[in-house]
C-alpha cells in the first residue's frame, strides 16, 4: 500500500485485536485490580455507572479502536519520513509516548479512571500492552507500506 494513512489504519486495527487478546490472557492470569483499557476509553465519556453498560462496552471498544489506528498512523507517518530501518524501536517508541501522554498526562490532570493511579497492576500491564501495540503497528506497517513514487 502507498496509502500511509490507510496501512497505519489498517495496523491499528489489527494491533487492537491483538492488544485486546494479550491483555485478556495476562489479566485473566492474575487476580489484581484492573482498569481494562476500554473501561478507561468509556470513562472518558461516560460517567462511572455507564460503563459497564452495552453502550459503555460500544463507547470503549470504540475508543481504544480510534487510539490504536491513531499509533498506527503516527507509526506509518513516523516510518515513512525517518525510513524503516529500526523500524520496531520507533514504534515502540511512538506508541510508549502515546501512553505517556494520554495515561501519564491527560488522563491524570483531566481525572479519567483516577482509580487507576492507585492500580500499580493496571499501569505495568499498560506498558507491556503498548510495547506490544507498537511491535504489532510497526510489523504491519513495514511489511505493507511501499515507497511512493517520485515524479
Amino acid at each position: 500500500m502507498r496509502d500511509t494513512i490507510a496501512v497505519g489504519t489498517l495496523a491499528g486495527v489489527v494491533a487492537l485485536i491483538v492488544y485486546e487478546i494479550v491483555d485478556w490472557l495476562i489479566t485473566g492470569s492474575f487476580g489484581a485490580d484492573y482498569t481494562a483499557p476500554w473501561e478507561a476509553g468509556a470513562n472518558i465519556y461516560l460517567k462511572e455507572h455507564y460503563v459497564h453498560t452495552p453502550f459503555g462496552y460500544i463507547t470503549g471498544i470504540t475508543n481504544s479502536l480510534v487510539m490504536t489506528c491513531a499509533i498506527g498512523v503516527l507509526t506509518a507517518i513516523v516510518l515513512r519520513i525517518s525510513g524503516k530501518d529500526y523500524y520496531l524501536i520507533k514504534a515502540i517508541g511512538v506508541s510508549l509516548m502515546w501512553r505517556l501522554g494520554t495515561f501519564g498526562i491527560l488522563a491524570p490532570i483531566s481525572g479519567i479512571a483516577s482509580q487507576m493511579n492507585n492500580e500499580p497492576y493496571s499501569q505495568f500491564i499498560y506498558y507491556i500492552n503498548f510495547m506490544i501495540l507498537g511491535a504489532v503497528t510497526s510489523y504491519i506497517v513495514a511489511k505493507y507500506m511501499k515507497p511512493l513514487n517520485k515524479k
